[in-house]
């Protein structure tokens, strides 16, 4: 754009650069080789050959340039600011957007030496032919990240908050999935031995083709990782979206991440898929989309442990599968509390669908909305495994419930709290409410009656299945 080598002191010009046709390579240098003062304001248009852009400079320790990159319909490689950004270096707030072809996008550099300050970066994906590979900053980072915002184009899109590698600190990155296909690593696709995660936001895409996978941290965690406390919200109506708050495979300690449903369909862990360290204390809203939640991840493995987690079904949902910590539980359920959503069968288990040997479910919190929800304090499939001592509550206007699971031995209890403020005498002791006729014995089953106005009604009730005799110390009122 300028020269090949500033002597002293230069200023560099805002210059133009233009690819070449479609059987062009084309080398484009916004300033100059090596840059060590301040790169200028420049403009990358890729052509449809081979495009490789470096916003400044081969390499440079000076700052970089605010630049803009647009790429063509060939194969762009574009580097926000240098190929190497060295000692003192300082990246630009440069904006990129992909072209047709296949665009590989690094925000500051393929590599940083020693401290560098990355900037912070605009990366926006192709259109539906394209495949796009952005990296918020570099392809291995050590130091510290960019607050970098992406957006996923119509096409194929895999985007890295900050890095390939990551053994420094995350930024806190800002992800828009694209109509297409996105894979979104709020950090790095690896964070290694001392490297800590930024607290990300992700929000999938829409329509039919929007696929969407989150990470917010990592796919892999190796030695000691802080996992960051990232923000995830699944797609519009026909997107479909698998969010993970950490990572694919957890070790460690997972971060307090915060989970929210649309209209898509969406599958969100907690943590991780398979749980091998603790849980972070998560935060999970479903939308109006189909919504299967696990609170930490689909397996906690015998050395995990749960997180205390907060679920909420998404109102208007086709389905809400909730899952205080995972469908799979082999180690320790953390004390969880789920919150059915009103006018929808919530399916609620208070800790997993199944117990394997030694399992210990956590002390849950189970709240019913006014659908028709079926309720497992602990396990669907307990086995051998340890329940714990779970709370059922319900509400005025509680629906027509069931509860699989209520163990006496465990210590479990029904709270009618909410019934005792709302709905008159019959709800203000056991004696009242057992001489009021509201609990019936069913063969080897317990039905309660909750309707405010009668007893006698049917419009509003729990099934205990495999419960009779039924104690004061069964209750909360």
């Amino acid at each position: 754009g300028d020269a090949f080598q500033f002597s002293d002191s230069a200023i560099a010009g805002n210059d133009r650069l233009t690819g070449g046709g479609a059987t062009s390579t084309n080398d484009m240098y916004g300033d100059v080789y090596l840059l060590r003062g301040l790169g200028g304001k420049d403009t990358f248009v890729g052509g449809a050959g081979t495009n490789t852009m470096y916003g400044d400079a081969r390499q440079m320790s000076g700052t970089g340039g605010t630049d803009t990159f647009a790429g063509g319909a060939g194969t762009n490689t574009m580097y926000g600011d240098a190929y190497l950004v060295t000692n003192g270096g300082t990246g630009g707030a440069d904006t990129m957007t992909g072209g047709s072809g296949t665009n590989t996008m690094y925000g500051d550099a393929y590599m940083f030496s020693d401290s560098v300050v990355a900037g912070n970066d605009r990366l926006t994906g192709g259109g539906v032919t394209s495949t796009n590979e952005m990296y918020g900053d570099v392809f291995v980072l050590n130091g510290l990240g960019g607050k970098d915002t992406f957006i996923g184009g119509a096409g194929t899109n895999t985007m890295y908050g900050d890095a390939r590698a990551l053994s420094g600190t995350g930024g806190t990155d800002t992800f828009t999935g694209g109509a297409g296909s996105s894979t979104m690593y709020g950090d790095a696709y690896m964070i290694i031995d001392g490297g800590t995660g930024g607290a990300d936001t992700m929000t999938g895409g829409n329509g039919a083709a929007s696929v969407n996978t989150m990470y917010g941290d990592a796919f892999q965690f190796v030695d000691t990782v802080i996992a960051g406390a990232d923000r995830l919200t699944g797609g519009g109506a026909g997107s479909t979206n698998s969010m993970y708050g950490d990572v694919n495979v957890l070790y460690g300690l997972g971060g307090n991440d915060t989970f929210f449903g649309k209209a898509g369909a969406s599958t969100m862990y907690g943590d991780a898929y398979t749980l091998y360290g603790t849980g972070g204390a998560d935060t999970f809203t479903g939308g109006t989309g189909a919504n299967t939640i696990y609170g930490d991840a689909y397996e906690l493995k015998a050395s995990g442990i749960g997180g205390k987690d907060v679920i909420t079904g998404g109102a208007a949902s086709t389905q809400n599968k909730l899952y205080g910590d995972a469908f799979l539980l082999a180690g320790a359920g953390g004390n969880d509390t789920i919150t059915g959503a009103a006018l929808v069968a919530n399916s609620m288990y208070g800790d997993a669908d199944t117990f394997s040997v030694g399992a210990i479910g956590g002390n849950d919190r189970l709240v019913s909305g006014t659908g028709n929800d079926a309720m497992w304090g602990d396990a669907a499939n307990r086995g051998s495994g340890t329940g714990g001592a779970d709370t059922f509550v319900f509400l005025v206007k509680n629906g027509i419930d069931t509860v699989y699971d209520f163990m006496q031995t465990d210590l479990d209890k029904i709270n009618l709290n909410a019934l005792k403020l709302a709905s008159g005498a019959q709800f203000q002791s056991f004696a009242a409410f057992s001489a009021a006729g509201r609990i019936e014995v069913v063969g080897s089953d317990t039905l309660l009656h909750l309707d405010a106005v009668s007893a006698a009604s049917i419009a509003h009730t729990v099934l205990l299945l495999g419960v009779t005799g039924l104690t004061a110390a069964d209750f909360i009122f």
